[in-house]
């Protein structure tokens, strides 16, 4: 069986791959675990859950994700945006081509 830390898909709290969506989900324990949506990139779940986890336990009596907020935040955005226009462009330039015989 894997480790807590081996089954983990995302560096954020509260955020996790969907392989069967391609999305990131986000839920928050709040006496239940509560469902707060799917997201294309990593840093929206996660700023979804620091939103909700300010609001359901207080700014100062909860961990979050951005510490440093908005501006890391948008940082962290841009890097996965740029991560991901570079997957997508290196897939479609790789396209095969066939001979005819």
């Amino acid at each position: 069986a894997k480790s807590k830390a081996q089954r983990k898909t995302s560096v954020y709290t509260g955020v996790a791959y969907h392989k069967r969506h391609g999305t990131y989900s986000t839920t928050i324990q709040h006496g239940r675990r509560v469902f707060l949506g799917y997201y294309k990139l990593q840093a929206d779940a996660a700023i979804a859950y620091d939103e909700a986890a300010k609001l359901l336990r207080g700014e100062n009596d909860t961990k979050i994700n951005f510490t440093l907020g908005h501006k890391e935040y948008t940082t962290a955005r841009k890097k996965e945006q740029l991560e991901l226009k570079e997957v997508h462009s290196s897939a479609s330039s790789t396209s095969t081509t066939t001979e005819t015989l």
